[in-house]
């Protein structure tokens, strides 16, 4: 997927018109329509760094495609490096059987608990 198409399928997920995106960016309505349709990009760091804030997604997934989209889960990515094998598998059940229930029954007290713990890992492991 293009840095043209990310912009326009996130924008539209957003339920921002090309104006209030433009507003937040400090640019144009026709800056908005030339990224979306791919004749231009983002001058700049600045410039994508409004964009992607905005559009509530990370800097370097708008840019590249790669890397986690949103915040929340580069913060999530991030807390999942410090499970143990075990602790990844039993949290990769949980969400399959959260999908399987429509999303609706959440996780487990001892998978929240295990989240919790590589969580506090993580923190002390930034510490350092």
């Amino acid at each position: 997927m293009s840095i043209a198409s990310r912009i326009r399928e996130t924008r539209q997920a957003a339920g921002l018109s090309k104006t209030e995106l433009a507003e937040h960016c400090q640019v144009s309505s026709r800056t908005i329509q030339r990224w979306e349709t791919g004749r231009t990009r983002p001058r700049g760091c600045a410039e994508a760094m409004r964009l992607a804030e905005a559009l509530g997604v990370e800097f370097g997934w708008l840019v590249s495609g790669e890397g986690p989209k949103t915040l929340e889960a580069a913060k999530f990515a991030n807390i999942v490096r410090f499970l143990n094998t075990d602790e990844l598998a039993r949290l990769r059940r949980e969400f399959i059987r959260s999908e399987n229930c429509g999303g609706s029954s959440g996780l487990s007290r001892q998978t929240e608990n295990l989240l919790i713990a590589a969580k506090a890992r993580s923190m002390a492991n930034a510490d350092r």
